[in-house]
C-alpha cells in the first residue's frame, strides 16, 4: 500500500504537496546509475589490476572485489547525493529527488546512513530486500531510507514555489517594515487558515467597498489570538486594517 502524496510546511505557513516518486521511476534511475557505475567500476578495475600483484587465493580476491564493488557503489551515490542536494545523474534525468520526510532537503548525515545501509538492501541478492522494501512501504522506502529518515519525490519546477510567495506576500500601505512587531502581536495561536484569512484580505481591500470587513477579519483573528490589549480599535476599519497588516507582518518574520 503506497500514499504517494507528501506534505511539505513551508517557511510562509503553507502547505505544499509533492508526489512520491513511485517504482517505476526509481527503477529507471538506478538503471541509468548502475549503467555509469559498471563503466567506471570496469575502467578502474582495468587499472587497478595492472597495478596490483597477482593474487592466488580466490576467495580473497573474491572479497577484495565484492568490497571494491560496493565501496564504488556507496561512493558514487554519496558523492553525487551530496553535490547535487539528493540527485544522482539517474535521478536528474528522471526529475527526482532525494529529501527528508518532512520534505526538508536531506542532511549530510542522512544521506550518509543512507548508502551505508544500502548493503542490507542488496541482500540476499539483486537488491531484493530493497525492492520488497519498496513495495511493502506506504512511502516507497527502501531500508535505508528507512534508517535515514528520507524518502525521494517529484522535483517540482522551482518557478511554482517562487509563484506561490509572490502571491502571499503583502502589499503594506500602514505600516513601516523597519519598525518592530508590536508586543501585543502574539500569533503562536494563528493557523495556516487565518494567515490565508488576513493575506486574501490585505490583497484584495482595493477592490472592495464595505471598509467594515476589515472589522470582521480582525475580531475574528483577535478572537483566535485571545488579543487582549487595547491599542487598536477593533471596532475602527481604520485600526483593523492596521491590526491585520501587523499579524500579516509578524508571519512573514516568523518564516525568515
Amino acid at each position: 500500500m503506497t500514499d504517494n502524496r507528501l506534505q511539505i510546511e513551508t517557511p510562509e505557513n503553507l502547505t505544499l504537496e509533492a508526489e512520491i516518486a513511485g517504482f517505476g521511476s526509481r527503477f529507471l534511475a538506478a538503471t541509468a546509475d548502475y549503467t555509469l557505475l559498471i563503466i567506471v567500476i570496469f575502467i578502474l578495475g582495468l587499472l587497478f589490476s595492472r597495478s596490483l600483484p597477482t593474487i592466488e587465493d580466490s576467495t580473497y580476491a573474491s572479497l577484495l572485489v565484492i568490497s571494491f564493488t560496493f565501496l564504488s557503489i556507496v561512493l558514487y551515490h554519496l558523492f553525487f547525493e551530496l553535490v547535487w542536494n539528493g540527485q544522482t545523474p539517474g535521478k536528474r534525468w528522471l526529475g527526482i529527488r532525494v529529501v527528508q520526510v518532512n520534505g526538508m532537503p536531506a542532511s549530510g548525515s542522512a544521506l550518509i546512513v543512507r548508502n551505508l545501509v544500502r548493503l542490507f538492501d542488496f541482500l540476499p541478492a539483486l537488491y531484493g530486500v530493497g525492492i520488497l522494501s519498496l513495495f511493502l512501504t506506504k512511502q516507497t522506502q527502501r531500508l535505508g531510507d528507512l534508517a535515514a529518515g528520507t524518502i525521494v519525490i517529484y522535483e517540482r519546477p522551482q518557478v511554482e514555489l517562487r509563484t506561490i510567495k509572490q502571491d502571499m506576500r503583502v502589499h503594506y500601505r500602514l505600516i513601516k517594515t523597519v519598525e518592530p512587531i508590536p508586543s501585543s502581536i502574539d500569533i503562536s495561536r494563528l493557523t495556516r487558515e487565518d494567515y490565508q484569512a488576513i493575506v486574501n484580505y490585505l490583497q484584495r481591500r482595493s477592490t472592495l467597498t464595505n471598509d467594515y470587513l476589515a472589522v470582521a477579519v480582525a475580531k475574528k483573528v483577535a478572537d483566535q489570538m485571545d488579543y487582549q490589549d487595547n491599542r487598536f480599535r477593533l471596532n475602527h476599519p481604520a485600526d483593523a486594517e492596521l491590526f491585520l497588516e501587523w499579524v500579516a507582518r509578524a508571519f512573514e518574520l516568523r518564516g525568515q
